[in-house]
């Protein structure tokens, strides 16, 4: 019975190097099948889900051959890239790790990497066919197994050893896939994963010159992946999604290792439950321990929804992924089914679709004081006149350019403490373009947000507060510190009828500010008082002056002189 289950011969390893020292080969009466010898090269292959049919010692003995095959291979290539040729950079063996007996041979270099699909497209006929292909079209933030996140995560990485991400991506043409950036972004944090890298910006042969999207893993101009790219990666590279409280550490003895495909032949076997990766950190201490691991005590029954031990990070499969802290606020998902959803600073009263909102602090303060923030909204990128088949396929009717995102409308509640918003769309270069929008805050530094991409054609919106707000409801976050007198900008400039004046103090005392005409002449008082220290705002309306008619549109100058400081500024009135 055995010998039908067997499929390819295996040539014996050779078990003396130039130097004559052993090598992991097969031994002689380990287990062997009549027929069977080393001598005669008819030593057979077993197939790796067949493993549970052969002997514990048959199954320990090819194990042992191929992880020493390949732990050959990997040492003595480091060895020839660092000593011979003298590579200075780090090496890595591959991003394709399949259980603990892959990672004994990862271990040996210098750092160790893994990948992952979303979605990745399938082939039912020829490989990579342009027609015959399809995808499940599913969002992972629906996926009750954790989607790519434990095998992605869940006991890669090596205790003392770098870990990288150097190939991730939520397939095109899925369209869910802005999940990806927000997912890979927070999970890396948590994990302390040292780089991410996707796969990947631009496979085609276009490049970077259409607007068009060909290909299932191109980012360059796909905006529902790129557009969160500024805020994710700087959450990611400053530390703005905090590590793990808790890492758990896997211990092997070299036999436990041997035997594992006789008694787990699961693609990516392991003892323990790699969900685990969706709370805690897991990370392989040795594979060659005198005790393994107690693994009966890391397969807990993990269910959804899955909150991360620091409590930041919280995937519910019902349809939401969200990332809460100070600093930084991610939601992906479908936003039109989680209404009245409270991130941190943040509130989801209302949304029309699937799609990913980050919030960032653009300074050093907390999204609650911050005076600079950036709001992402990014949905489904597809392409002008894209054909489908169903759901799962276009063939090769990927359409043209221009390649298009769909418009979001979102009805967000910010918590700052400030007395009022300025919120600006922003090109893709960062600059500010048409479209200002102004917000008083409703109640306990609460601002009702309402923001329409069909009308600001836009991704990215600047978040500009002034004013201190109800500063006693701030929690634990303080206020900003001020540390110099500072006169800003009046806005909006030009103005009619009137237009806000920002102003800061580094400490309590009298503050005035006034507004001339183009001759010097006094225009009004709209200061006058003592003034603590911190921000504040104050408004020139011109329907306050008194004969207001007698002055024409044009160049107007507001000074505030305060404890020495005078700094004087333009504004202009247009009747």
């Amino acid at each position: 019975r055995d010998q039908r289950q067997l499929r390819l011969l295996l040539h014996r390893h050779p078990r003396r190097n130039q130097d004559g020292a052993h090598r992991g080969a097969l031994h002689r009466g380990g287990a062997q099948l009549p027929g069977e010898d080393l001598d005669r090269n008819s030593v057979e292959r077993i197939d790796y889900p067949d493993c549970p049919l052969y002997t514990a010692n048959r199954v320990k003995d090819m194990s042992n051959f191929y992880i020493n095959l390949q732990t050959d291979f990997f040492n003595n290539m480091k060895s020839y890239l660092h000593d011979t040729l003298g590579v200075k950079v780090p090496v890595v063996g591959t991003n394709w790790n399949i259980g603990a007996g892959d990672l004994i041979s990862q271990s040996v270099m210098d750092y160790i990497d893994n990948h992952a699909y979303w979605d990745h497209p399938s082939f039912p006929g020829v490989p990579w066919s342009p027609t015959d292909w399809y995808i499940q079209n599913k969002p992972m933030v629906q996926s009750s197994s954790g989607g790519t996140i434990p095998g992605l995560f869940g006991g890669v990485g090596m205790k003392g050893k770098p870990f990288t991400i150097s190939e991730y991506n939520h397939a095109y043409p899925n369209i869910y896939q802005t999940e990806g950036v927000l997912f890979l972004s927070a999970y890396s944090s948590f994990h302390d994963v040292d780089g991410i890298m996707f796969f990947d910006y631009e496979g085609s042969e276009n490049l970077w010159s259409n607007d068009y999207i060909q290909g299932y893993f191109d980012l360059d101009r796909n905006s529902a992946m790129m557009a969160l790219m500024p805020s994710c990666s700087y959450a990611f590279r400053n530390g703005l999604i905090s590590k793990a409280k808790e890492t758990v550490y896997l211990d092997y003895t070299r036999d436990t290792v041997l035997i594992l495909p006789k008694i787990n032949s699961s693609y990516a076997p392991s003892y323990f439950s790699q969900k685990l990766a969706l709370i805690h950190e897991v990370r392989n201490e040795s594979f060659g321990s005198n005790t393994s691991s107690n693994f009966s005590e890391l397969n807990p029954q993990i269910d959804p929804p899955y909150i991360t031990d620091t409590k930041e990070i919280e995937f519910n499969t019902n349809g939401l992924l969200t990332v809460g802290t100070k600093k930084f606020i991610g939601i992906s998902g479908f936003l039109n089914s989680f209404t009245s959803k409270q991130i941190k600073n943040l509130k989801l009263n209302e949304a029309d679709g699937f799609g990913t909102l980050t919030w960032l602090s653009l300074t050093d303060d907390s999204l609650k004081v911050s005076r600079k923030s950036l709001l992402t909204i990014s949905s489904f990128q597809r392409n002008t006149g894209m054909v489908w088949d169903g759901t799962s396929t276009v063939h090769d009717n990927w359409g043209n350019a221009p390649s298009i995102i769909s418009p979001l409308s979102v009805d967000l509640e910010l918590n700052i403490s400030a007395d009022s918003l300025k919120i600006f769309p922003l090109d893709e270069k960062g600059d500010i373009v048409p479209g200002q929008y102004y917000f008083l805050k409703s109640d306990n530094n609460m601002f009702d947000v309402k923001l329409n991409q069909n009308i600001d054609k836009t991704l990215w919106y600047g978040v500009e507060a002034y004013g201190a707000g109800q500063v006693e409801n701030a929690g634990t976050d303080s206020p900003p510190v001020v540390r110099n007198y500072l006169l800003e900008q009046n806005y909006p400039n030009p103005f009619n009828p009137s237009t806000i004046i920002k102003y800061s103090l580094p400490k309590s005392g009298f503050v005035s500010i006034k507004v001339y005409d183009i001759l010097g002449r006094e225009v009004a008082t709209i200061v006058n008082a003592r003034e603590s220290a911190g921000y504040h705002t104050a408004v020139f309306d011109m329907r306050q002056i008194i004969n207001r008619e007698q002055f024409a549109s044009g160049v107007y100058f507001y000074r505030m002189q305060s404890g020495g400081f005078t700094d004087t500024k333009k504004c202009i009135y247009i009747k």
